[in-house]
């Protein structure tokens, strides 16, 4: 893809109407969105997206886990019972509404491989992929209707 703008008469910048600002200030714009995305492709060309819980190709319409991954990783549906097993870990010893996780923890899984590079790699996108998830899982949820804030709480003990 190739952009090319032609001018036939230059004309003084201080005599430019607000119109042909605006016009110039739109192609530049332009011109930076399809430069970006050629640089974007060219790039995800030689060094394809990978998931981050397996690290296979991701597709097209995937964003940080692959399908098959989405999957797997084992959801505890802990929001949707009310008997609520996450939440008695913390009975007695803060005052909370609701607990939940998303998923159950096991050593060397694809949950640990995600929270490893959250935590020790610093991997933001990661955090804001399972934020979204968690939250459409909440929002389905009759327990989390009035939740003004979660907050990430470890469970090992040291």
């Amino acid at each position: 893809i190739s952009l090319v703008i032609h001018a036939t008469k230059i004309e003084n910048p201080n005599k430019l109407n607000s119109e042909k600002l605006k016009n110039i200030s739109l192609l530049l714009n332009l011109y930076s969105l399809i430069s970006i995305g050629l640089m974007n492709y060219i790039v995800d060309l030689f060094f394809p997206p990978q998931c981050q819980a397996c690290s296979s190709v991701l597709r097209d319409n995937e964003l940080e886990i692959c399908v098959d991954c989405r999957h797997h990783l084992p959801l505890t549906n802990y929001h949707f019972r009310k008997d609520q097993p996450l939440a008695r870990l913390f009975f007695g010893r803060i005052h909370f509404e609701a607990a939940t996780s998303l998923f159950y923890f096991e050593k060397n899984s694809r949950v640990q491989s995600l929270l490893h590079k959250l935590k020790y790699k610093r991997q933001k996108s990661i955090g804001i992929t399972l934020g979204t998830w968690l939250a459409l899982e909440m929002k389905d949820s009759n327990r989390f209707h009035s939740i003004d804030l979660v907050v990430s709480v470890p469970l090992h003990k040291k």
